[in-house]
Formats: structure tokens, sequence, C-alpha cells
């Protein structure tokens, strides 16, 4: 029984050390990325001006992506020690559970598209955009949405759905594999999406 529970710490222990890993390079990058925004200016008359036109959507995507896991990888800990424990029971290896952590990440990086297509419609605007009614309307719109979305019976599915690793793990189990890890991993994702 010991040597299990050495076993089970040790993997506990090089899960936790990957994911932590992970998010310091996304901060580490996310850091960096921010130092070179030091001297902009701020306000909604900036919206889109003062972003670099020739900012590609992979690059984009990237620092998405990079802010994504040094935001979210701390939390999705425990869900994936949840699915590290079954996937080792089960016999399988690391693939499953790299699978679960990669659909996560898909479906953070997917729901990267709308900022990406708000920037893309943005940078084309003219800076004096900012100053019209319809942009602080619109604004206010999507405040008012995401504020009453807090109160809606779907945010509380999603907050049930995440606040037990193991019983998620269970009630979510696609079967063996990393395809379904993966599957499992994006179902995981966008419940944690919904409770934004």
């Amino acid at each position: 029984m010991a040597g299990a529970t050495n076993v089970g710490r040790r993997v506990t222990l090089t899960t936790v050390s990957i994911l932590l890993v992970l998010a310091a390079v996304a901060w580490y990058y996310t850091v960096r990325q921010a130092e070179a925004m030091s001297g902009m200016v701020t306000g909604l008359a900036q919206i889109g001006s003062g972003m670099p036109s020739g900012i590609a959507p992979p690059v984009f995507l990237g620092m998405w992506l990079a802010m994504m896991v040094a935001m979210m990888f701390p939390t999705i800990g425990p869900m994936v020690l949840a699915h590290r424990v079954v996937v080792r029971y089960r016999g399988e290896g690391w693939p499953p559970t790299a699978g679960f952590v990669l659909g996560y990440l898909f479906i953070w990086t997917a729901i990267g598209l709308l900022p990406l297509g708000a920037f893309l419609a943005f940078r084309n605007l003219p800076a004096t955009i900012g100053l019209s009614l319809w942009l602080r309307l619109l604004a206010g719109a999507i405040l008012l949405v995401a504020g009453l979305y807090q109160f809606t019976p779907w945010k509380s599915f999603c907050l049930k759905a995440c606040r037990s690793p193991f019983a998620f793990i269970l009630g979510h189990d696609f079967g063996g594999g990393t395809r379904s890890a993966f599957r499992a991993g994006a179902s995981h994702g966008a419940y944690c999406l919904g409770c934004c």
C-alpha cells in the first residue's frame, strides 16, 4: 500500500509540476508582451487605432493562448489530477491526460476567435469611432447581457459541473483513449467557459 501511495504522490507531483511550469512560461510571455504596451494610450477613442495593424491572426491567438494558460492552468489542476487518477487506474499512460488538456485548450482557443474578430473589425475603423454613441450603446448592451447571464440556470449548471472534479470525470467519461479524453477536456472547457 505504501508503494502505491508513493506512486500516486509522484504522479500528482509530476502533473502539478507540468501545469505550473506551463503556467509560469505563459505568465513570463504575458508579462513580456505587456512591457511592450507601456506607452499605450487608453480610452475608447483608442480602440483599434493603437494596435499594430499588421499582427497576424496566429500571433493574436498565440498571445490569447498564453494568457489563457497563465490564468486557467492553476485552476484546472484539480480536474487534470482527477483525470490522471482515472486514467492511471485504467492502466493508460500520459497521452489521454495530454488529450484532456488539449481539449480544454481547444475550447479556449476557439473562443479567442471572438476577440480576434473584434480586433480585425476595429483595426480598420478610424480612431474617432470610439466617440460614437452606437459603440457606447453596444458596449453597454454587452455588459448588460453578461451581467444578466450571471443569474441564468445555464450559469448555475456550469458552476455545478465544475465544482467536483471526480464527479465531472466520472459523469463525462467518453471511454478510454486520447480521443475520448480530448472530448472530455473540450466538454470541461465549455463548462468552464460557461462559469465566466
